[in-house]
């Protein structure tokens, strides 16, 4: 679908620029058509002046701005088309009797004999009417070279447009075509989500229907397992729910000012028992009242995500570090943990929906919540970024601006 619309869009670019380009040489066609038709009625009328003071030996009558034109014949004839004089003598008499009897049945004085493709003018006078007639021959050849110039220029032109328009078609497209692939991936990785749980429901329903005859209690672990994967379901659809709210939720929140040591010792207190249960102990150094313009709920939402996403990920036995601390003009949480590090190729996807560095550690979670993170952290206006390594772990920061 997106190469079918990378097509459309390159073709109705080009479609465009073609049609602005013949309307263009058109137009200058058009222009240079005119401007020799006036170079021309001039040429004309400098002939019969300069034939009208000199019937009595006209030779070669010359043209204005040194123009050459192949046919120059000013002839003086009678009101019957009679010739009285004409400044060529060695020119076929019976094409120049032709072209003076179609000037002299024309209309108007200014006329143009297409059969030997000369322009005309027509004057009367008491000694007669003196015509004069001009070779074309040159300005269809301008017009010819004119075309032959477009032409040229114009395809030249059509294809380094071309070229430019598939580029610009294939950066404009990028994004749409990554959106897209991220949305054909979320949706397989959802499904695959979802399948599991899904299997599990109908196959302990089906192992409860085929037992009818016993009690609920002795069904009670297909009971308790089919709550546990539809909880799953319910939390991964959450979730999803979660990730699809757009800037609508953004403008939703109020931002004030907030006590962020005051949120992140809550949220420390908070699972505190949750890593004690994993044996692993938490250590922090919170500078006290650090003030920031934020949502205070959403951001416990994020500190919420990165104390279970530590937890989840560390070692029993393990040390989760938390520092809160004001440098300058911005304001810096971390929290850190010493578990298994995440690998160099996988930093730039930690953010992506469903992306799990371990996808064969058993630790729960659907790979969702650092992107809900990360979308949050958008809202408020402050930065999550990762780092990791061998030696020192994984270590998230969010960065905030401070009170002014």
């Amino acid at each position: 679908m997106l190469k079918k619309l990378k097509i459309r869009l390159i073709l109705h670019n080009i479609l465009i620029l073609g049609i602005v380009f013949a309307l263009l040489f058109a137009a200058f066609s058009l222009f240079v058509y005119i401007r020799e038709e006036i170079e021309i009625t001039n040429a004309l009328k400098e002939n019969i002046m300069s034939a009208a003071g000199n019937f009595g030996g006209m030779g070669s009558i010359p043209n204005p701005d040194e123009k050459i034109y192949d046919v120059s014949i000013t002839v003086l004839v009678s009101p019957k088309g009679e010739i009285i004089y004409s400044n060529k003598t060695d020119t076929d008499m019976q094409s120049i009797k032709d072209a003076i009897r179609y000037a002299m049945e024309w209309d108007s004085d200014r006329g143009i004999y297409f059969d030997q493709n000369l322009s005309f003018l027509r004057q009367s006078t008491t000694k007669g009417i003196i015509i004069s007639f001009l070779s074309r021959e040159h300005i269809n050849a301008r017009l010819k070279e004119n075309l032959v110039q477009g032409a040229l220029t114009g395809l030249v032109f059509m294809l380094v447009f071309s070229f430019i328009s598939i580029r610009l078609a294939s950066m404009a497209l990028a994004p749409v075509e990554k959106a897209w692939e991220q949305q054909k991936q979320f949706l397989a990785d959802a499904s695959h989500d979802l399948k599991t749980p899904l299997t599990v429901i109908l196959a302990n329903n089906n192992i409860i229907s085929s037992h009818r005859d016993q009690t609920v209690e002795s069904q009670m672990k297909w009971i308790e397992s089919t709550n546990e994967e539809a909880g799953r379901m319910s939390d991964l659809v959450n979730k999803m729910l979660e990730l699809a709210k757009g800037e609508e939720a953004k403008e939703e929140l109020k931002i004030g000012e907030v006590n962020l040591s005051e949120v992140v010792e809550n949220s420390i207190l908070q699972f505190e028992v949750v890593a004690f249960e994993k044996d692993v102990s938490i250590e922090s150094g919170i500078q006290p009242n650090i003030i920031a313009k934020t949502h205070a709920p959403t951001f416990s939402k994020v500190l919420e995500i990165l104390f279970d996403n530590a937890i989840k990920y560390s070692d029993a036995g393990g040390k989760i570090s938390i520092t809160l601390y004001q440098s300058s003009k911005k304001i810096y949480f971390t929290i850190n943990n010493k578990g298994e590090y995440i690998k160099p190729e996988e930093l730039s996807h930690v953010f992506e929906r469903f992306y799990r560095t371990n996808k064969e550690r058993k630790v729960g979670g659907h790979g969702l919540g650092l992107s809900i993170a990360k979308k949050k952290c958008d809202m408020i206006g402050c930065k999550l970024s990762v780092d990791s390594n061998e030696e020192d772990g994984t270590t998230f920061t969010i960065t905030l601006k401070a009170r002014k």
